[in-house]
C-alpha cells in the first residue's frame, strides 16, 4: 500500500507515536568512534532543531557516500521533520555502510516506517535490530506500536513495560501503555464487550497510573495540557471525589442533550503535508451548565488533529439534558473526521 494517507487500522495509537519522536530522534545511541566534524549537526538534533541539521549531515554523505554515520543522523534528522520516506532511505544507507551501526539503524528505519503505516516491515526491521541488540528500546517501541495498531493491546502493554524495566524514564512508553488501556475497539473501550464492571475499572486504573507518571516525566506544558485533562476524565470514571458531577448515560435522562452549534475542526499544516485521514473519538461529558467537559481520547489522530477536534468540542452549544425537569450532565461520544478530498 503507497502511503497516501493512514487508514483507520492505524489511527489508534499514532498520537503516541508522535509524542515519542523528539524521544527517538533528539537522542541518538551513541555511536562508536564518533566523526568530531558532526558534532554541530548532532547537537542541533539534540536542540530538536533537525531541519538546520539536514545541510550538514546531507554535505557529509554527499562527500562520503559511505559514512554510515552521517547517513544514521541524516534519518534522525528527517525523523524530526516528518519526512518518513527520506528518513527511511537514509536509515538503509546506514545499514548498507556500517555494519556496527546495524542495531541503531534497523530501530531507525524500523520506526520511519510504522510511520509511514508500513507494519509488515517495521515489524521485520525492528525484529532484526533486536536480533543484534535484545535491549533496544526504540525496537521494542515500535514493536509496541504495531501491536496496538493491530489490536493486541496486551500485548502492546507487555513490550510498554519491558521497555520501562529497560529505562525507567522513557516517558513515551507510559503514554503508549496508557492508551492501550482506553483504546477505542469497535465502539467499546475497553477489550470484550462482556467485561466486567471490576475488570474495566481496574484498566482504567491502570490508565490512569500509566498516564500519571507520564505527566511526571514530560517537560513540555503544552504536549502534557491535552493528557492532563484525560487523566482528569479517567479518575472521573474511577470515582474519584474530587470530580463531584453526577453524570447521567444517554438512556437515564428524560431529555437528552440538544446541539445547538458545532463547529468543525480544521487542518493542521503538517498534518495536510503528511496527508493524514481518519477519525479522532472522543468520550466528553455535556454538562448541565452548557459546557463540554471531561474529554477522554478513544482514537487519535497525528500532528495536532487531536487537539483541534478537542478545541472544536470545546465550543459546542448546548442545551444540557434534563431529569426530572433539572439540567443534568450527561456522557456523549463525538467522532471527527477528517478528509483530504
Amino acid at each position: 500500500m503507497k502511503f497516501r494517507r493512514l487508514s483507520m487500522l492505524a489511527v489508534a495509537a499514532i498520537v503516541f507515536v508522535v509524542a515519542a519522536n523528539s524521544v527517538f530522534s533528539q537522542t541518538p545511541t551513541p555511536i562508536p568512534t564518533p566523526n568530531p566534524e558532526l558534532a554541530p549537526a548532532i547537537k542541533l538534533l539534540r536542540e530538536g532543531d533537525g531541519q538546520k541539521a539536514i545541510d550538514p549531515l546531507k554535505k557529509a554523505v554527499k562527500k562520503n557516500k559511505l559514512d554510515g554515520e552521517a547517513w544514521y543522523y541524516l534519518g534522525m534528522a528527517y525523523l524530526q521533520v516528518s519526512d518518513f520516506k527520506k528518513s527511511s532511505e537514509a536509515f538503509k544507507n546506514a545499514i548498507e555502510a556500517r555494519a556496527d551501526l546495524a542495531a541503531p539503524a534497523h530501530a531507525g528505519y524500523a520506526y520511519a516506517l510504522v510511520l509511514r503505516n508500513k507494519l509488515e516491515m517495521a515489524t521485520g526491521e525492528a525484529n532484526r535490530a533486536l536480533a543484534i541488540d535484545t535491549k533496544n528500546i526504540e525496537a521494542l517501541y515500535t514493536l509496541a506500536i504495531v501491536d496496538l495498531r493491530k489490536g493486541a493491546r496486551e500485548e502492546s502493554v507487555k513490550k510498554a513495560d519491558q521497555i520501562i524495566a529497560l529505562k525507567p524514564d522513557f516517558g513515551a512508553a507510559y503514554l503508549l501503555k496508557s492508551q492501550a488501556f482506553v483504546a477505542y475497539n469497535g465502539g467499546v473501550m475497553y477489550r470484550n464487550t462482556n467485561d466486567s464492571k471490576q475488570e474495566r475499572q481496574r484498566d482504567y486504573k491502570s490508565a490512569a497510573d500509566a498516564l500519571e507518571k507520564y505527566l511526571q516525566l514530560e517537560t513540555d506544558p503544552v504536549a502534557a495540557q491535552t493528557w492532563k485533562e484525560q487523566l482528569e476524565t479517567l479518575k472521573l470514571y474511577l470515582g474519584d471525589q474530587s470530580v463531584k458531577n453526577e453524570i447521567y448515560t444517554g438512556k437515564d435522562v428524560v431529555t437528552k442533550a440538544r446541539v445547538l452549534a458545532k463547529p468543525e475542526p480544521s487542518y493542521t499544516e503538517v498534518a495536510r503535508s503528511q496527508q493524514i485521514e481518519g477519525t479522532v473519538v472522543i468520550r466528553c461529558v455535556f454538562a448541565s451548565d452548557g459546557r463540554v467537559t471531561h474529554f477522554l481520547i478513544l482514537q487519535a489522530l497525528p500532528y495536532g488533529l487531536t487537539e483541534r477536534a478537542i478545541a472544536a468540542a470545546k465550543k459546542i452549544r448546548i442545551n444540557p439534558a434534563t431529569h426530572d425537569g433539572i439540567p443534568v450532565s450527561m456522557w456523549i461520544q463525538l467522532e471527527y473526521n477528517f478528509n483530504l478530498y
